[in-house]
């Protein structure tokens, strides 16, 4: 082998070992490459499964709100029912009220007039001119 062949071989084997250094650098590039798409369809699947279970959730809310809905339409709620017999006492209460406020006033004006019958002084004629 003459110096120039060798000289030459050892070029070959440095562009053998440059071109093995860019195929691992590329196996390299590749799994890193492989490794993030995977770690994006991992991610991709953890927002659309957090998504559903928020979608579901919003569902259910809509269905409870729907079924306690017609549940106060089917039915008075005992609060309702509470409150209007509540309602009802206070508005018996007060007609009590009145009608006795209007009795106490009927009494008053009797014994007003009573008082002032009995207490207004007769005046003899003697005494009404004394000049």
């Amino acid at each position: 082998m003459t110096t120039q062949q060798r000289r030459d071989q050892i070029q070959i084997m440095e562009f053998e070992g440059f071109a093995a250094l860019e195929q691992l650098l590329l196996i390299q590039d590749e799994r890193e490459q492989s490794q993030q798409i995977r770690d994006m369809q991992a991610f991709d699947e953890e927002r659309q499964q957090e998504f559903n279970r928020f979608h579901n959730w919003n569902q259910q809310r809509l269905l409870d709100y729907q079924e306690s809905r017609n549940t106060l339409v089917d039915e008075p709620n005992d609060d309702d029912q509470q409150q209007l017999h509540q309602i009802d006492i206070l508005e018996r209460y007060d007609i009590e009220r009145q009608q006795q406020a209007e009795r106490n006033d009927d009494l008053d004006q009797t014994r007003l007039k009573e008082y002032l019958r009995n207490t207004t002084p007769t005046q003899s004629p003697d005494t009404s001119s004394n000049d």
